[in-house]
């Protein structure tokens, strides 16, 4: 009796201890394989799949790389964006700044704009106002470069980096509106709608925004409160007969 209690206490014992011991041994084995079961069962869920467009700048990326190793300032200028705008799927700044500055030293305007931008914003670089409009001044002045062009007097409307001066803002506006810039265009009508940097004048604002009318879109691009379109009609019913007929035939002019 003495001697079958006493094994029957033991067992309990061993009964109680055994799966504790058994589950502190199976612990190393046990959590790999469950994660590696969970990650086969739903990973699929938690990774992003490349769309067809990442994969086509993907490709273009392995395509143009030997072309900007061999000093191709385009393909340098078209790796930069590509990679600074995260097109592949993710962002790499630090590529992007190798590429645009090789680019921007050999005098590429597109390369020393999107450097630009990127000083701007502060991506990869700390933000800097005046080194943007440093860039933005050697691309527009040198290369004629529109959208360097509008930046510039975007920054000298708004005394970023520069000091505000609308005289300056809107001269530099002018040469991008001669590179076809669109926004500029529409910012140069709302100018000289309002009398900023200039005197009042509705028949040139109304010249500004007849050029601008045609790209809505891209004037929304860069002005996404403007509504090109509503604002030459609302000018137009302030404006006098002979007021529109100097404005429509110096339209007509540069039309032709």
């Amino acid at each position: 009796g003495r001697a079958s209690l006493i094994m029957k206490f033991w067992f309990i014992a061993l009964w109680d201890i055994l799966p504790k011991k058994w589950i502190l041994i199976s612990i190393p084995f046990l959590v790999p394989a469950a994660i590696f079961l969970f990650w086969l069962l739903f990973g699929s869920f938690f990774i992003e799949k490349i769309t067809p467009a990442q994969q086509a700048h993907i490709d273009e990326v392995a395509r143009l790389t030997p072309f900007a190793e061999k000093g191709n300032l385009a393909a340098q200028h078209r790796l930069g964006v590509i990679l600074r705008d995260g097109l592949t799927g993710r962002n790499d700044y630090a590529k992007a700044l190798g590429w645009l500055r090789k680019a921007a030293r050999k005098g590429h305007g597109g390369a020393r704009y999107a450097l630009g931008k990127m000083h701007e914003a502060g991506q990869g670089v700390r933000p800097s106002y005046p080194k943007a409009a440093e860039l933005y001044l050697s691309a527009a002045r040198f290369e004629r470069h529109a959208r360097a062009s509008y930046a510039l007097g975007e920054l000298y409307f708004s005394g970023l980096g520069v000091g505000q001066d609308y005289g300056a803002a809107i001269g530099w506006y002018k040469k991008a509106a001669e590179g076809g810039h669109a926004a500029a265009r529409a910012v140069i009508a709302s100018m000289y709608e309002k009398g900023w940097g200039v005197g009042r004048d509705p028949v040139e604002a109304y010249y500004w925004y007849s050029l601008a009318a045609g790209e809505p879109e891209e004037v929304r691009r860069y002005r996404p409160e403007m509504d090109v379109r509503a604002n030459l009609e609302r000018l137009a019913g302030r404006m006098s007969r002979l007021q529109l007929k100097k404005a429509l035939g110096k339209l007509r002019a540069a039309r032709r």
